[in-house]
């Protein structure tokens, strides 16, 4: 029998994130560092912006609210049409902002700067305000300039309901996510059965000379999913799938991230388990010895997993695929994705007043719209996957000011480096979430001042 403890990691959204952490990468970094998304077919004409993201300060961030800055905001940003005024801030993490130029990457949108006279401050720093309009559906991007030095952009979404597919196919390739269907020619041949509280299960080895694993079964007592762990036997590293049980039955092949002896577990009400007392058992399992080639930490960063599970969030996929058509470049596109998951999700603040956090996946938290840090960043790196992004989690310490908060963000692989983004702290604290800022999209000062992320837990939230 065996039994793993998984910590709870759920804070706090603030507004004001890490010494953040680069793992090792090997040989084969295609994932992430796709051609620029071309903008030829955009309904906005919003053109690529990929220069803006690598002339950014990082210490100089903008916020919008879909209603003017010390109003109270009833419209949420997910909700702005084309001709609804969006409220902008530009300021600075410890100095004042002096004359902005407003920049839009699109001839369909504008900002219009301030009343000279109107002053404005934020932490006892000058602040300039703006008022963005778009006329047509889109990711836009907007940036502001002030002295020679450019904020952190800003990634707009308008009339997402109006959003369509582009035609532009996100870089990921058959299996990336590590679930492919259970072959119906050349069928494995079983080397065994088993069972474990209500799962039976047969035994393979791998496909041939691959890190592929059939896995098939029926579950019992109603479960309408099952997990399936893999366990290193080299390292101790976990990995968990996810899976459908239709009609009583589950069947897929899963992708192994470790080679050598691996064990194969199948874990009975996995997030029952958890909700009780933060861990879970199970009863039996086999090794097999996969033989493969290593997965390397950037690919496995694309795959799914029991929490980030892709392969049962199919609108939340869907969504992560339009924002990735519509959107200018690859830094934008994870923008609208973590600035999406931002927006999207209402943080819990009664569960996270009462001390008792309830686990959830990805595909839980999109239909409920509600959950704490772990669900937001959760959701915005399963997106991220979804469209070849690859994505992990991070746990750590924030605000630094309280050690003794657990907090939880992530890191995307964008363009051959590792980016730190928190979309919690990035929708501040509020009712409605009608309110985005940027301060701590990128390894910005905010970040970098704010969070400590634990180096033994970084995509290790499986």
């Amino acid at each position: 029998m065996g039994k793993w403890h998984r910590s709870v990691f759920c804070l706090v959204s603030a507004f004001v994130a890490m010494g953040y952490l680069s793992p090792t990468v090997f040989a084969d970094t295609s994932p992430g560092n796709s051609p620029s998304l071309t903008s030829a077919t955009l309904p906005n004409q919003a053109t690529n912006d990929s220069a803006w993201w690598s002339r950014e300060t990082n210490s100089f961030y903008l916020e919008a609210s879909s209603s003017p800055f010390g109003t109270t905001a009833s419209t949420p940003l997910l909700n702005i049409q084309p001709g609804s005024a969006v409220s902008l801030m530009a300021y600075q993490f410890a100095s004042a902002v002096g004359d902005v130029h407003w920049l839009v990457n699109s001839p369909d949108a504008s900002v219009e700067p301030g009343a000279a006279d109107e002053i404005w401050s934020y932490n006892h720093h000058r602040v300039q305000m703006g008022t963005f309009v778009a006329t047509k559906p889109g990711v836009y991007t907007v940036q502001a300039e002030s002295d020679g030095h450019y904020s952190v952009p800003l990634v707009l979404i308008v009339g997402l309901s109006s959003l369509r597919d582009n035609a532009k196919s996100p870089p990921v390739s058959d299996g990336a996510s590590g679930i492919r269907p259970f072959p119906v020619a050349n069928v494995p041949v079983s080397t065994g059965s088993s069972s474990t509280s209500g799962i039976q299960f047969q035994q393979f080895n791998p496909l041939p000379t691959s890190d592929w694993i059939p896995v098939q079964g029926t579950a019992a007592n109603g479960e309408t999913s099952v997990v399936v762990q893999l366990s290193s036997e080299q390292s101790g590293l976990l990995w968990n799938y996810r899976l459908p049980v239709t009609s009583g039955s589950f069947s897929a092949l899963i992708r192994s991230p470790f080679t050598g002896p691996v064990d194969v577990s199948y874990i009975p009400d996995f997030f029952t388990q958890l909700n009780r007392d933060g861990s879970y058992r199970w009863d039996d399992s086999y090794t097999v010895t996969v033989n493969g080639e290593p997965t390397d930490l950037v690919r496995r960063a694309l795959l799914d997993s029991a929490f980030m599970d892709g392969n049962e969030s199919p609108t939340a996929l869907e969504m992560a695929k339009i924002l990735y058509e519509n959107s200018p470049s690859l830094p934008t596109a994870a923008a609208a994705i973590a600035n999406y998951a931002s927006e999207k999700v209402d943080y819990n603040w009664s569960m996270y007043k009462s001390g008792k956090y309830v686990f959830a996946d990805v595909s839980t938290a999109f239909a409920s719209g509600t959950g704490v840090c772990e669900e937001i960043a959760e959701l915005a790196a399963t997106m991220m996957k979804s469209v070849g992004i690859p994505a992990e989690t991070v746990l750590g310490r924030a605000p630094l000011s309280n050690p003794t908060v657990d907090h939880e963000w992530l890191q995307a692989y964008v363009n051959g480096v590792w980016t730190p983004m928190d979309p919690t702290w990035d929708s501040p604290n509020q009712g409605v979430n009608a309110l985005l800022t940027n301060e701590y999209l990128g390894n910005t000062v905010g970040l970098q001042t704010s969070h400590a992320a634990d180096t033994t837990l970084v995509g290790t939230d499986q």
